[in-house]
């Protein structure tokens, strides 16, 4: 069935309370408006009716993926974060100056833990977390293979765990004094 252009974008807005709802448990919240309109203009952009649409029907599976992209965007632009697994996800947007010292304190010692280990290690680290650069862009860069630039970032950040698991929680309870 052939449909002219943003047509096929009417069709998908039709479910936009359902989009809200998606938004929100990805964690958007009061910003899921937001996200969901991006997810508009997103599939106006990149997509067309051939990928959204499947026997005239909107197909969920493809939006609920270009939705979720969409969201994990928003959430790395709302949060300047270490990742480290998932364990340490620090907020960048603090107003409490006790809370600030204690997430300065964290990431200090988290980089003093990384000057200790073999350079290869640390380097590799540094650059992937503060660049925030993927894997596969610091192997293009490097000529490093891909493989082994994910296990030495998969030990750091299991260093990173077993080191700092205890400080984190203090952090996260607000227990800063512990730190």
């Amino acid at each position: 069935m052939e449909h002219r252009r943003g047509e096929w974008l009417d069709l998908v807005s039709r479910h936009h309370k359902e989009w809200l709802k998606i938004a929100k448990i990805y964690g958007c919240g009061d910003f899921s408006e937001d996200v969901v309109q991006d997810m508009y203009l997103k599939l106006h952009k990149y997509a067309n009716a051939e990928k959204v649409l499947r026997n005239g029907k909107v197909s969920k599976g493809y939006v609920f993926f270009v939705l979720k992209t969409v969201a994990l965007d928003y959430h790395k632009k709302k949060k300047h974060f270490v990742d480290v697994g998932g364990v340490l996800i620090l907020p960048n947007d603090i107003s409490n100056i006790e809370e600030k010292q204690a997430f300065d304190k964290l990431c200090a010692m988290i980089d003093t833990e990384a000057n200790k280990w073999h350079w290869y290690d640390e380097q590799l680290f540094q650059i992937y977390k503060n660049n925030k650069t993927s894997v596969r862009k610091i192997a293009k860069n490097t000529d490093i293979s891909w493989v082994s630039i994910f296990n030495t970032i998969k030990n750091c950040k299991g260093k990173i765990k077993e080191r700092f698991y205890e400080d984190y929680e203090d952090y996260i309870n607000g227990d800063y004094d512990r730190i």
